[in-house]
């Protein structure tokens, strides 16, 4: 792929750090940001550790403990510990296709190459993508750009420049971005929904071959993303 993309988040790049969400691969070297010990805290006080305000305020503190600006959620990861009790699970849906980027902040999001915002809408409901974009970009080689879980603000459909700011990260009051914690969920589609709505964010076992190349991973695009474990 011959073009140079840019990051879509300050500093993407250099301050970013895996959060491990699949609990059978936490390490001792991850018990800083020991997710799955942070929500049996949370149940054995009677808090629901998936509620939004509890994951932020999790992944508030991780960030205040290390120099990273963002915890990176990974392709292709089996978020089977995450999704207990959600209809995505029940469906046997739990490997992640996406690259999630977690946040302190509603982050600003830039274009990463020229190209033209062809979706800017809204899926209304709980724990979906709330506001989000599609990117068109004008390598033909290079796969849609999807931005999910966004403000309200974002870029109308049209032009963009490689740098261009066209969205921020949404907060979980109101729905705005699903009412997820803050971030942004980044995926690469092959083509646009059939449906003309937002693509499936995981995928079975059996169906993973096939979705992996429908839905790359957003990695293989930015060489220059150094993620420490």
């Amino acid at each position: 792929m011959s073009t140079q993309l840019l990051e879509v988040m300050p500093e993407l790049f250099t301050r970013s750090e895996v959060l491990t969400l699949h609990f059978a691969e936490i390490t001792r070297a991850d018990e800083h940001k020991n997710i799955q010990q942070y929500m049996q805290d949370c149940e054995q006080r009677g808090e629901d550790p998936r509620d939004a305000s509890h994951r932020q305020g999790f992944n508030e503190r991780v960030l205040a403990d290390t120099d990273a600006r963002y915890l990176i959620g990974r392709y292709g990861e089996d978020r089977i510990d995450m999704l207990k009790g959600s209809h995505i699970a029940g469906e046997g849906r739990t490997l992640h296709l996406a690259v999630d980027i977690f946040s302190r902040n509603q982050e600003p999001v830039f274009a990463p190459c020229d190209g033209e915002i062809v979706v800017s809408t809204y899926e209304p409901g709980l724990h979906n993508y709330g506001n989000y974009l599609i990117l068109r970009p004008d390598d033909a080689s290079l796969p849609y750009i999807f931005f999910g879980h966004l403000a309200g603000d974002t870029h109308e459909i049209g032009r963009v420049e490689a740098g261009e700011q066209i969205a921020q990260l949404g907060s979980f009051e109101q729905l705005e971005n699903g009412g997820w914690s803050v971030h942004l969920h980044l995926q690469l589609l092959t083509k646009l929904p059939q449906n003309g709505g937002a693509p499936i964010g995981y995928s079975t076992l059996a169906d993973l071959p096939m979705n992996q190349r429908r839905f790359p991973d957003p990695q293989n695009l930015f060489p220059q993303w150094n993620i420490a474990r």
